[in-house]
C-alpha cells in the first residue's frame, strides 16, 4: 500500500509539468465470435448458460418485452454513444418457431430512432422510450413491421443544455396496478401528452413516473435510479444506479409536517458500491484512466482504493427473476445476484450463500456488456449483451484515451444469453414482506389514524428506525401531530414521551414541563435526553433555549444544539467574539446566512473584518455569489475556490498518507458536513448518508470531498431558486406540482415555494456541495475526516 501512494505522489509531481498525458498507443483487447463468447462464461454451479440470438438477427440491444405469443421486442441502440444525430437506434421483432430457445427469425420493427433505452409489449401495442418521447406503435396487419405510430407522451430532458447519454429515460414496465412505469434518470424534464405547449406537464426532476395505457394520465413517483427498474411478486419496485445497485422505492405517504421519509433506500448490507468479483482483465484504457485520476494527471473520481474495478461502477437493468434480484455490472462484465431477508424495516438484499466470493455469472470477454434482463415464456432469463469494445461515458474519458479508443466498435455485434437451471428444481417460497411495513405503506390516509398506536407501539425500541420515518413522514399537520401523541404516548415512560414530544415537535404535556427544563437547561454535556429536552422546551420556551446557547460556561455540544433551536440568538453568538468556539461561530454563521437579512449581514462582517471570508461555509458562499443582489460583493470578499479539481486532488494527496484519528475527524464532520450529510443522529438528512457510502474507500471519498461535482446522483443535484422579492434559495428540489415547488435546504430545512413566487429555477447535473469545501482545513484534518468516515 505504502509503495502505491508512493507512485500515486511521484505521478502527481508531474501534473505541473504536461497540461495533458502523453501516450502514444493503447492495447486493446480483441472481441469472440459467439462461440468464443459462450466459452468465456463462468456460471454459479446449477446454472446453465446458452446462446438465443446474436449478430446480424441483434445488434447493440438494450431493452427486452415478450408478447403474448412468445415474440421478443427488443430495443437497439445502436447510435450509442456519440451518434443521437445520426437516429440509428431501433426496435427488433424476434421469434423462437420451433422452441428451441434460439431465435431464428428477425425484422426491424420500427427504425429511424434516437437512442431508444426502453420497450414493453403491452395489449397489442408496443411501448417505446426514446429521449424525449414515449412511443406507442402497432402492427395491425401482422407482417412483423410497425405501421400505426404515434408520440404519446414527450419532455423528458426538457430543460437539458446537453443531454447525458446514460441517464436517458428507461425501463418501461408494467406496474403491479395495471399501470406503465418508467424512470426518468438524471435528465429529468416536463412529461407531458403530446401536443401540450413547452414547459406545462408534470416534473419528473428526481422523479420516476407512472402511466395509465388507456387514459394517459401522468403520476410521479418516488425514485431516481439511472438504469433499470422492477417490481416483485408482492408489487415492491426496485431500482439500481451505478454504484448503487439495489433500491428500495416505497411509495410512503408524505403528509407534509415533516420532511418525507428517504425516497430510495440502499438495501445491500454489503453498501452501494458492493464488491464484485469479476474474472476478466482489467481494461488498458481503464487502468491508464485511474492511474492518471489518482496522480491528479487528469479530473475525475478515483476508483475505491486506487483501484480500477472491484465494486459496483456500472449497475444497470435490475430485475426480479425467481425471487431473486439480477444486476448487471456491464463495466466489470458480469452478472449479479442477491436474495432478500425480510425485516420490520423492509427487505434486505444479500448474496445467496454460494456466491459470497463469485458471481452468478460472469465472463473472461471484455466485450460481455450486460445491460438489461427479461423473463421468458419459459422461465429462463434472457440477458442483453451490448457486445461493445468500450462502454463508458464519454464525457468521462481523458481527450488523450478518447482519441486513442473506437467508441463505435463493436456496434454491429449483440447478443442475448439465456440462462437456466441444469436440473429441475422449484426455487423456495421467498418469504412474505413484513406485514407491519405493508400496512403502514398501503393504508389509505383517512384510515391510519386508527392503526397508528399500534404502528407505533412496534417501533417503541427504536424509534428512529427507518419504519419509524416512514410512519411519522405521513403526518399531514400539527394537529395531526397532536392526535398522533395522544393515541401512542400511553404506556411510555417519562423518557419516551418526552423523546416522542420531541419527534412530533409539540410542547411538553404539563406533568413534563418542570422535568424538560431541568434536562435542557442543567449545565453538562449533550446527550440523547437532553437533547430531547431542548427540543421540547425550543417550543414552549425559546427564551430559555437561547440561554444555553449565550452560555459560556455550557458545554459547546449543547450551545450549538441550542443555537440551532434559536437561530435568533446568532448574531450574539458572533458578537461574544473570539473565544466562541469555532463549531458554534459556524453554526451562528449557517443560521445567519439562512435568513433573509443574513447575508448582507454576514457579508459586512468579513468586509468590517469582524469575520474571515473561512468563516462563511463554501454552501453558503457558493449560492451568494449568484445572488442578483448580493452577487458583486460576495464575489470581491468569497473568491471561488480553485477551480482545478485535479490540481487540488494531486496537491493534497498527504491525507491519504497520514494516519487519521477518528476521534479528530468527527469534529471535522461536525463542522464541515454535518449541514447536509447525516451519521446517526448526528448531521441533516440533505445530503447521502454515510452509511452510504463508507464503503467507498479513502481514495475514493478524498476525491468525492475534493471534487463533488464529478458523479452527482440525481436526487441530490442542485436547485436554486430566485423568488419574485429577489431571494435565492439553493437546495435539493423535492415534490412538485404546478402549484409549488419543495426544496430541502443545507441544514435540514424544509420549504414550500408557491410557484406564483417563483421567477426562475436553474437546475444544474452538480452537488449541492460546492467545490472548495477542504479551504481551511489542512492536510491532517482531511485524514482525520477520511478515518471516521469510513470506520
Amino acid at each position: 500500500m505504502k509503495a502505491a501512494l508512493l507512485l500515486l505522489l511521484t505521478l502527481a509531481s508531474r501534473a505541473a509539468a504536461a497540461a495533458e498525458p502523453e501516450i502514444s498507443a493503447l492495447p486493446r483487447l480483441p472481441g469472440l465470435s459467439p462461440t468464443e463468447a459462450l466459452a468465456a462464461f463462468r456460471a454459479a454451479p446449477g446454472w446453465a448458460v446458452s446462446l438465443a440470438a446474436a449478430e446480424p438477427r441483434v445488434v447493440d440491444p438494450v431493452a427486452m418485452s415478450f408478447d403474448n405469443h412468445g415474440a421478443l421486442y427488443v430495443a437497439e441502440m445502436r447510435d450509442y454513444s456519440e451518434r443521437r444525430n445520426e437516429k440509428l437506434s431501433r426496435i427488433r421483432k424476434l421469434t423462437d418457431q420451433d422452441g428451441d430457445g434460439v431465435f431464428e427469425t428477425s425484422t426491424v420493427f420500427l427504425d429511424g430512432l434516437a437512442w431508444a433505452t426502453g420497450v414493453l409489449w403491452h395489449e397489442g401495442a408496443v411501448y417505446v422510450a426514446a429521449t424525449p418521447d414515449i412511443w406507442r406503435i402497432r402492427d395491425r396487419d401482422g407482417d412483423g413491421v410497425a405501421e400505426e405510430k404515434e408520440v404519446i407522451f414527450t419532455g423528458f430532458g426538457e430543460g437539458r443544455a446537453k443531454l447525458n447519454v446514460q441517464a436517458l429515460l428507461n425501463s418501461l414496465t408494467l406496474g403491479p396496478d395495471g399501470r406503465i412505469y418508467g424512470a426518468s434518470a438524471a435528465n429529468g424534464g416536463m412529461m407531458r401528452r403530446a401536443g401540450q405547449p413547452s414547459g406545462e406537464g408534470v416534473s419528473v426532476n428526481g422523479r420516476d413516473f407512472s402511466f395509465d395505457p388507456d387514459k394517459l394520465d401522468i403520476r410521479t413517483v418516488p425514485g431516481g435510479g439511472q438504469y433499470g427498474m422492477t417490481f416483485d411478486r408482492f408489487g415492491r419496485r426496485f431500482v439500481c444506479s451505478n454504484s448503487h445497485h439495489i433500491q428500495w422505492a416505497p411509495n410512503g405517504r408524505n403528509g407534509g409536517y415533516f420532511p418525507p421519509a428517504a425516497a430510495l433506500w440502499d438495501i445491500a448490507p454489503d453498501g452501494p458500491a458492493a464488491p464484485v468479483f469479476r474474472i476478466s482483465p482489467d481494461e488498458p484504457w481503464r487502468v491508464t484512466r485511474t492511474n492518471w485520476r489518482a496522480s491528479g494527471l487528469v479530473e475525475g473520481i478515483i476508483e475505491g482504493n486506487g483501484k480500477p474495478s472491484g465494486y459496483f461502477t456500472s449497475a444497470s437493468g435490475i430485475h426480479i427473476w425467481r425471487d431473486c434480484a439480477i444486476v448487471a455490472d456491464c463495466g466489470s462484465n458480469l452478472v449479479h445476484r442477491k436474495q432478500f431477508r425480510e425485516t420490520p424495516d423492509g427487505p434486505v438484499a444479500e448474496r445467496p450463500p454460494g456466491e459470497r466470493d463469485r458471481e452468478f455469472l460472469a465472463s473472461a470477454d471484455t466485450w460481455f456488456r450486460p445491460v438489461s434482463f427479461a423473463t421468458a415464456p419459459d422461465g429462463s432469463l434472457l440477458i442483453a449483451d451490448m457486445c461493445r469494445e468500450y462502454i463508458e461515458h464519454p464525457d468521462s474519458l481523458p481527450p488523450p484515451l478518447k482519441r486513442l479508443m473506437d467508441l463505435n466498435s463493436g456496434n454491429d455485434r449483440g447478443r442475448i444469453w439465456r440462462v437456466r437451471p441444469t436440473a429441475p428444481g422449484t426455487a423456495p417460497e421467498p418469504a412474505k414482506p413484513n406485514a407491519l411495513m405493508t400496512e403502514v405503506l398501503t393504508t389509505p390516509a383517512e384510515k391510519a389514524p386508527a392503526l397508528w398506536s399500534k404502528w407505533w407501539a412496534a417501533t417503541a425500541d427504536r424509534p428512529r428506525s427507518p419504519l419509524a420515518d416512514v410512519i411519522l413522514a405521513g403526518l399531514r399537520d400539527a394537529g395531526e401531530a397532536r392526535a398522533f401523541y395522544d393515541q401512542c404516548s400511553a404506556g411510555l415512560s417519562r423518557e419516551q414521551a418526552i423523546g416522542l414530544t420531541a419527534r412530533l415537535m409539540l410542547p411538553a404535556p404539563s406533568f413534563l414541563r418542570e422535568t424538560v427544563r431541568r434536562l435542557a437547561t442543567t449545565r453538562g454535556a449533550l446527550d440523547v435526553a437532553r437533547r430531547e429536552a431542548m427540543d421540547v422546551l425550543a417550543v414552549d420556551d425559546p427564551t430559555a433555549v437561547k440561554a444555553v446557547a449565550l452560555d459560556p460556561a455550557d458545554s459547546p455540544a449543547a450551545r450549538e444544539a441550542a443555537l440551532r433551536l434559536v437561530p435568533d440568538a446568532a448574531e450574539e453568538v458572533l458578537a461574544q467574539g473570539a473565544d466562541t468556539p469555532a463549531a458554534l461561530r459556524r453554526a451562528a454563521v449557517e443560521r445567519l446566512g439562512a435568513t433573509a437579512a443574513g447575508p448582507a449581514f454576514l457579508l459586512e462582517k468579513v468586509r468590517a473584518k469582524t469575520l474571515s471570508s473561512g468563516d462563511i461555509p463554501q454552501t453558503l458562499a457558493a449560492a451568494w455569489r449568484k445572488d442578483a443582489a448580493l452577487g458583486a460583493e460576495a464575489r470581491a470578499l468569497l473568491p471561488e475556490p480553485p477551480r482545478d479539481r485535479a490540481a487540488v486532488i494531486a496537491k493534497r494527496q498527504a491525507a491519504l498518507t497520514l494516519t487519521g484519528s477518528s476521534a479528530a475527524g468527527a469534529k471535522v464532520f461536525t463542522e464541515r458536513c454535518a449541514l447536509c450529510h447525516r451519521d446517526g443522529e448526528t448531521g441533516a438528512a440533505v445530503g447521502p448518508d454515510r452509511a452510504a457510502f463508507r464503503n467507498k474507500g479513502k481514495p475514493l471519498l478524498y476525491a468525492a470531498i475534493l471534487d463533488p461535482n464529478a458523479e452527482v446522483a440525481p436526487q441530490f443535484a442542485r436547485a436554486m431558486v430566485t423568488q419574485r422579492d429577489g431571494t435565492v434559495l439553493t437546495g435539493i428540489a423535492g415534490e412538485e406540482n404546478a402549484d409549488s415547488l419543495t426544496l430541502l435546504l443545507p441544514g435540514g430545512a424544509k420549504v414550500s415555494i408557491s410557484r406564483k413566487d417563483i421567477t426562475a429555477v436553474e437546475r444544474a447535473a452538480e452537488s449541492l456541495m460546492p467545490p472548495g469545501v477542504e479551504e481551511g482545513l489542512s492536510d491532517q484534518d482531511l485524514a482525520d475526516l477520511l478515518e471516521w468516515l469510513v470506520r
